[in-house]
């Protein structure tokens, strides 16, 4: 876990929203090895393993073709679906789509995590968490979210309370597109759909 996005993590338990303390046990070259992170409204503990931080609850099932992938391939697709050729923030790339984290975090300035992508080799930079279908991250914090056949509908709609209005999640051609993301785009593998913008209601003001 590169120690500069521990401030991204938020605590998934159901209680207000809060930040996580990281108590480092190995750290190596700015990447915290073996560690654990707490959350000081409920004290839940999420272990940090070789890396990679476990929000799962140990149900998180691995992707072992991950490594197998052409990262410079997946990078430049996840960034021309996720449209993160004029701006970036935080993405999550979940599964085989975890391949490409590094080189998209290097080639758009975004903060990458990868979700669920059980391989040995850490990306510099990058975020590694798992997760079974909530995301430890703030409502509507990311730009964008892509996710593979490893996740289904429920881990889908956790990832769209994270992403931020206007930003896109990329699915499965397996998985139906929630009801009120727009369609951008789709083919035999894929759709990337856009999370609505929030509409904000005005009010006649009394005179």
């Amino acid at each position: 876990m590169f120690i500069e996005l521990v401030e991204l993590l938020r605590c998934i338990r159901a209680h207000d929203e809060s930040w996580l303390v990281a108590s480092i046990d190995e750290l190596h070259e700015r990447s915290i090895r073996r560690g654990t992170l707490g959350c000081p409204v409920c004290q839940a503990e999420y272990r940090i393993i070789d890396g990679t931080a476990d929000f799962s609850g140990a149900t998180a099932s691995a992707v072992p073709a991950a490594e197998t992938l052409n990262s410079y391939e997946v990078a430049l697709r996840a960034g021309a679906f996720l449209g993160l050729a004029d701006s970036a923030g935080t993405v999550i790339l979940g599964g085989s789509w975890a391949a490409g984290a590094s080189t998209l975090a290097e080639s758009t300035g975004a903060r990458a995590f990868t979700a669920n992508a059980m391989t040995d080799a850490e990306q510099p930079g990058v975020g590694r968490i798992l997760v079974q279908n909530i995301f430890p991250f703030a409502i509507a914090s990311c730009a964008g979210i892509a996710l593979d056949a490893t996740f289904d509908d429920r881990a889908v709609e956790g990832a769209l309370r994270v992403i931020r209005p206007g930003g896109r999640i990329v699915g499965p051609a397996a998985i139906a597109r929630p009801d009120g993301v727009a369609l951008l785009a789709e083919d035999a593998e894929w759709w990337v759909g856009e999370k609505p913008p929030e509409v904000t209601t005005l009010r006649r003001g009394s005179r």
